[in-house]
């Protein structure tokens, strides 16, 4: 599992700047809903490769049984 980084932050210090701005670090968090992403994608490919596997090892038993 990935390291959680907590961060403080002094909300007066900051509404005090003349632009104030906090990096939420949404590159950080594209990366990692991506990585999400493609994992999920190719764990539902296996499962959709492992049944066609199984329904035509099924339907080759039944052609020779019949």
């Amino acid at each position: 599992m990935p390291h959680v980084l907590h961060t403080r932050i002094d909300l007066d210090l900051i509404l005090a700047e003349p632009s104030p701005s906090v990096d939420l670090r949404l590159h950080a968090c594209e990366v990692s809903t991506s990585s999400f992403l493609r994992t999920v994608i190719n764990y539902a490919n296996r499962a959709v490769a492992e049944i066609i596997k199984h329904r035509n090892a099924q339907q080759g038993g039944q052609k020779t049984n019949g």
